[in-house]
């Protein structure tokens, strides 16, 4: 097997191989070369063994992932893949642990420097990138965002979850978000399309992508990998079709609300049609330079347990549900498309570098998983699609807002959607995670405010205005640098007028903020004006005296804490 790499001038790595092995051996050996911390701690989250490493501060995860199920997943995944995919996931993790052996990495030697002691240096599994797959979905899902509208509805009554929907009005117009766009050929320079992708995740280091080229015969492929899984599925170009995806807000993950009990017979859950059996566990969280930490696992028929665990009944340095012998325990269930199915749409990870075409992406992404994407796709023959890929249960869109009861009619666990036939573009596309205006692609209920796909529209049309038919990719690299905040017109219309009841200062800020204009450069002293305000703002009317029972314990954990800050 031979296995070239070179680096070009930004040193993005290239590789070369013979086949399909031998590429998916030299991008693990490269990924562990340029994110070998990055890629032992996914799979120690993977794991559930995150503590094992960091100490207490891993606690918090490995109780979230061992109560997801995550390792025992990704294993189920794994074991259900035909053999040539798993032939290539194993030739991937040989490239990782090639790149990882005997190679010091920089931030263990601190880690140990800093704790005592020293990291076990482990072979990865062969389930391993999967579970790596996992833990970079797992929480990019809308499951924390149910419990919110829960906690919302419990704290505040039902009509109060719709107040805090971004895409209903009422919501932050600051919303950020992932955002691509096509143009058909009719519109650009050369006749062909121009298609772009722009993901955005929450801010990390590293981040959560890693640029790479593979090439071997009949593949050469450049696009953006998650570091620990082999392949480039969100961003790339072949040479003869490129795509790009945002997400789809899709109400894929589903949460129940459970009773459960203990007797002599072991755990039930109550559902749809009585009491049933269910599974609990009890799995022991190793702590480096600390106290182990019991973890309660269970599962109901609908999918992992999140026990309801108000804080002044957690252990310390746990987050452990009630002590069994409790009549009835109150819990969540999350219903995973990925552990329901035993599949994480791994085939198409390697089916995606052999494609020629916009429909050969489109057909191998009708087994995509999770998370579900909304993905613009355009090839050389000037064919540009808008594919939905993922799985999505049968819900109607009342039925997305909330969490379900397990013991109602809505506890039966529902089908799975059949795939949404591809669109075809025939001038622009935009995506930018807004409620999608064909009700076949309206998949959820939790959507980004549409003013970001409203502004990229603009530029687009505007540029077409000008000189129709011309675009290019030089032509259009202003909509990926645009820094006006169109949204920020609906928080300025809430200044109070200019009269005696405003301080001098108060009068000074109104004035320079209603003269800002709207661009949000980094040097702007608008800029800074709009968003120390908003702020000032936000923590205001988050302290409201109306809004008090949200600042009440959720109980979902602390490691779900950040979806609960009511400011935010």
């Amino acid at each position: 097997m031979t296995v070239e790499v070179y680096r070009d001038a930004w040193g993005v790595p290239h590789v070369r191989a013979d086949d399909d092995l031998g590429l998916a051996h030299g991008q693990g050996l490269v990924t562990a070369v340029d994110r070998a911390w990055q890629v032992e701690v996914d799979l120690w989250r993977a794991q559930g063994r995150l503590a094992e490493r960091l100490g207490p501060a891993g606690v918090d995860w490995d109780v979230l992932a061992r109560r997801l199920r995550i390792a025992d997943t990704a294993r189920r995944v794994h074991d259900a893949l035909p053999d040539d995919d798993r032939a290539w996931l194993a030739a991937y993790v040989r490239g990782i642990d090639d790149g990882l052996r005997g190679r010091p990495v920089a931030e263990v030697d601190a880690l140990d420097a800093h704790l005592g002691g020293s990291t076990p240096r482990e072979p990865w599994p062969a389930w391993g990138p999967v579970g790596v797959l996992l833990v970079a979905h797992v929480l990019f899902s809308t499951f924390p965002r149910l419990l919110w509208n829960d906690h919302v509805a419990r704290a505040l009554g039902d009509d109060a979850v719709a107040l805090f929907d971004a895409a209903g009005g009422a919501g932050d117009p600051g919303s950020g978000g992932s955002n691509a766009w096509a143009l058909h050929g009719s519109r650009t320079a050369s006749g062909l399309p121009l298609v772009a992708g722009d993901p955005h995740r929450l801010l990390e280091l590293p981040g959560v992508y890693q640029q790479v080229r593979l090439a071997c015969p009949g593949v050469d492929v450049v696009g953006l990998a998650f570091p620990g899984v082999p392949g480039v599925p969100h961003v790339a170009h072949t040479g003869d079709v490129a795509w790009g995806v945002t997400n789809a807000m899709a109400h894929h993950v589903e949460v129940f609300r459970e009773r459960l009990r203990r007797d002599h017979d072991g755990w039930h859950a109550l559902g749809p049609d009585g009491w049933e059996a269910a599974t609990v566990h009890e799995e022991t969280v190793r702590v480096r330079g600390g106290d182990d930490v019991p973890v309660l696992v269970g599962e109901t028929a609908r999918g992992p347990v999140l026990w309801r665990t108000p804080r002044a009944e957690r252990p310390a340095g746990s987050d452990d549900a009630p002590l069994p012998g409790d009549d009835v325990v109150a819990a969540w269930s999350v219903r995973l498309p990925v552990r329901a199915t035993d599949d994480a749409g791994v085939g198409c990870l390697r089916r995606l570098l052999h494609v020629r075409d916009a429909h050969d992406v489109a057909h191998v992404l009708r087994d995509w998983v999770d998370p579900v994407n909304r993905v613009l796709v355009a090839d050389r023959h000037g064919t540009v699609l808008r594919v939905v890929a993922g799985r999505v249960p049968e819900r109607a869109a009342s039925q997305r807002r909330r969490p379900h009861d397990a013991w109602s009619p809505a506890g039966r666990v529902p089908p799975w959607a059949p795939p949404v036939p591809p669109e075809h573009v025939a001038t622009v596309a935009v995506d930018a995670n807004e409620r999608p205006a064909r009700a076949e692609h309206d998949l959820g209920a939790l959507y980004a405010p549409a003013q970001r796909a409203r502004r990229i529209r603009t530029l687009l049309d505007a540029a077409h205005d000008a000189h129709p038919g011309q675009e290019t990719a030089a032509s259009t690299a202003h909509v990926h640098a645009d820094v006006r905040h169109d949204g920020a017109a609906r928080l300025l219309a809430h200044l109070p007028p200019d009269d005696a009841t405003l301080s001098p200062a108060a009068r000074v800020l109104r004035a320079r903020l209603l003269a800002w204009d709207r661009a949000m450069d980094a040097d702007s002293s608008g800029a800074a004006d709009l968003a120390r305000w908003r702020s000032a703002l936000v923590r205001h009317v988050a302290a409201h005296p109306s809004l008090a029972a949200l600042h009440d314990d959720h109980a979902a954990g602390p490691l779900l804490d950040p979806w609960f800050v009511v400011p935010a």
